[in-house]
């Protein structure tokens, strides 16, 4: 098949992908507003309990919460696949159920299952963060870009922490429940880091690393993009890592079943 041929099909793929997500108009402005009011809640929480810890703290409590809720945004639609896998087979006590599981993309490639249906609160996420730079003065087009691939980054961090969730079940039904403990642990990314006590932040930056899917990448506006180069590199050995792990404990089950 030559290369015009794979891209016509993989066209095709996403058309028939987005179609299946379509919705009628009703449930359309149905669905948008719940998003937008869940993303107006979580905001106002966040702006409150920041300006009662700290005055002036708005403008990175309103840009680490932007870059939070696009980050895990895109991480459940790039990784829909995984936490379903935990949650729906795992979690319910039918592991075994895998070896029904379509092989080869499915394992290798989860983003043949990405979830059309998260990108607008990417996007919701993108223009919180975008609010952030405006109330801190720091809006520009180089700001903005560094919020973008902020997003990038922090999905790629939330992405590692459910595939983790997920491994751990392969190697010991007594973890069914970690895709619950996963999310958990992961909202608290989505508050600035220095809100918490200084045994949390410990715990959070170097045990369970959720200070990279919001907080690191809030401070490559501070920083620049001198920051960039570790963030990358973080983020890339998180994902590789939990992806390789995750691989290792399906072929281990696989092995033992």
């Amino acid at each position: 098949m030559c290369m015009a041929d794979s891209l016509r099909a993989a066209y095709a793929l996403l058309r028939m992908r987005f179609r299946s997500h379509r919705l009628s108009p009703a449930a359309f402005w149905i669905w948008l507003s719940s998003v937008g009011l869940y993303q107006a809640l979580g905001l106002a929480f966040v702006l409150v309990t920041t300006t009662r810890l700290r005055a002036g703290s708005e403008w990175l409590a309103t840009l680490t919460y932007g870059i939070f809720q696009g980050a895990t945004a895109l991480a459940y639609a790039a990784g829909a696949w995984t936490v379903f896998f935990a949650s729906r087979y795992v979690r319910g006590g039918e592991i075994d159920r895998v070896l029904l599981l379509p092989p080869g993309p499915h394992v290798v490639l989860p983003f043949v299952h990405f979830e059309f249906g998260e990108v607008p609160s990417t996007v919701s996420g993108f223009a919180i963060a975008v609010l952030g730079l405006y109330l801190g003065g720091l809006l520009s087009t180089v700001t903005m870009i560094l919020v973008a691939v902020g997003i990038v980054l922090g999905s790629m961090v939330t992405y590692s922490l459910f595939v983790l969730a997920a491994t751990a079940p392969l190697l010991s039904k007594q973890f069914s429940a970690s895709i619950n403990a996963a999310m958990d642990l992961i909202l608290f990314g989505q508050y600035p880091i220095r809100l918490y006590p200084s045994a949390m932040r410990t715990i959070f930056t170097w045990v369970v690393p959720v200070a990279l899917i919001a907080n690191a990448p809030a401070r490559l506006v501070e920083h620049g993009a001198g920051l960039l180069p570790l963030l990358a590199g973080a983020s890339s050995i998180a994902f590789l890592g939990a992806h390789g792990l995750f691989l290792a404990a399906l072929r281990r089950f696989l092995s033992h079943w």
